[in-house]
């Protein structure tokens, strides 16, 4: 190099994590290395901050010029994922930005503008590769735990605990809610709220009355907590991977996406267990999605993989276990399997009313079906509506219920609401 008076350039991808590995003495003869041949320059990328970057008595102290990368704005995310659209010979992104740019929007928030999260995020619903997105988002997390765990450590007790309950939580918290899932007095969360705010750690919003809602304020910081710390059952990981879902396809496009996600799980013989894995149980959480589609793919899936692996159960599979619940009396065996049934959240509370009503527990019935009703369940606003004339006899609110249903085109709840009037 020095002979032909040039320099030696290294570009280094994950930086960090390399001199993590090297112990102290390595560090510093790294250090001396570079100082000695000023011919080699290099240019890392890291997701980690280094202890050993920014503490005075570390061999890296203040020797590196360190740069910290801003998230990709608005306009830069959709030129991102344009490239990438014309990199994957498809024209749906072009579509999206023309007709739907909420979507690259909701794209931009929940990986925090990250180009490398955003690039899997992409990579997973156009994968091409058998699945493998799935095994680069586990390594990207796996980059990340470092930093992200440091993060942790370095809050105090009770401010970790807060983020933990808005961490599994994943959509945003009241004060209230946080209360009741802690057991912390309201000032005392609201205290420690007010400084993971200013710490940028958690971010408030405001509803439509003057409550607050809590979240996390870096989505991808939550998307690790959960992949890394959730409970072990698989639904509960993919969380994330569900309200992204819900924001990225709305309407008929999350239909054509589950559409196309079953007839590859069928037709290639390749695709990555994980990937069909974590796909089905993301899909049949998924708010809009219709019965028969997600049953589809969950049919799919058990044709792909074994036996073993844990996959959500079908409609028709859940109401007959649980008519065997119903007839046995035994209401925990049937609130516990609706729980491990990876259902959308308004299907979860339906299922629950019927369970209550059938095994004669009005109170609890009422309660769950209007929790469903008033999500959008258009099962549950009918359901609710005839269980108020044949079990309560509250005809204002079967009316009520009933309308709700037709406004939603409910045929079954026009023909009841009729026969209400005219009985």
């Amino acid at each position: 190099v020095q002979d032909n008076k040039h320099r030696l350039l290294l570009l280094i991808d994950n930086f960090g994590v390399m001199v993590d590995k090297f112990n102290k003495q390595e560090q510093q003869r790294f250090r001396e290395i570079l100082t000695t041949f000023p011919d080699i320059k290099i240019i890392g990328g890291t997701a980690v901050v280094l202890e050993s970057f920014y503490k005075y008595d570390k061999p890296f102290f203040d020797f590196f010029k360190v740069m910290k990368l801003d998230a990709l704005n608005s306009k830069e995310v959709k030129t991102l994922l344009l490239r990438l659209g014309e990199k994957h010979g498809t024209d749906q992104i072009k579509q999206i930005a023309e007709n739907q740019p909420g979507r690259i929007e909701a794209m931009r928030i929940l990986t925090g503008g990250v180009p490398r999260t955003i690039v899997l995020l992409f990579n997973i619903f156009l994968d091409s590769d058998h699945g493998n997105s799935i095994d680069d988002l586990k390594k990207l997390l796996d980059t990340v735990t470092p930093l992200y765990k440091h993060r942790m450590d370095e809050l105090p007790p009770q401010q970790q605990e807060i983020v933990d309950k808005l961490a599994l939580n994943w959509d945003g918290m009241s004060v209230g809610e946080l209360v009741k899932r802690t057991r912390m007095e309201s000032k005392a969360i609201s205290s420690q709220l007010n400084l993971l705010v200013k710490s940028g750690v958690v971010s408030a919003k405001k509803s439509t009355g003057k409550k607050k809602f809590y979240q996390l304020q870096e989505r991808f910081f939550n998307i690790w907590y959960l992949m890394q710390h959730a409970p072990k059952r698989t639904q509960k990981k993919v969380l994330w991977l569900t309200r992204f879902l819900e924001f990225w396809c709305p309407g008929k496009t999350l239909e054509e996406t589950a559409r196309n996600l079953a007839s590859r799980i069928k037709s290639e013989k390749n695709l990555h267990p994980d990937y069909v894995k974590t796909l089905t149980h993301a899909y049949s959480r998924a708010h809009g999605l219709s019965s028969e589609m997600r049953d589809k793919i969950i049919e799919a899936a058990k044709g792909k993989l074994s036996s073993e692996d844990d996959l959500p159960i079908t409609a028709k599979e859940l109401s007959v276990r649980l008519e065997g619940f119903v007839k046995k009396g035994d209401i925990n065996g049937a609130l516990s399997l609706i729980e491990k049934a990876s259902l959308p959240d308004t299907q979860i509370d339906y299922y629950k009313g019927l369970a209550f009503e059938d095994t004669n527990m009005l109170k609890e019935a009422e309660i769950c079906y209007v929790k469903a009703a008033e999500k959008g369940h258009v099962g549950a606003m009918h359901d609710l509506a005839t269980f108020y004339v044949d079990e309560l006899e509250e005809y204002k609110n079967a009316e009520k219920y009933y309308l709700m249903a037709v406004s939603e085109n409910h045929v079954p709840s026009m023909n009841d609401l009729g026969l209400l009037y005219e009985q």
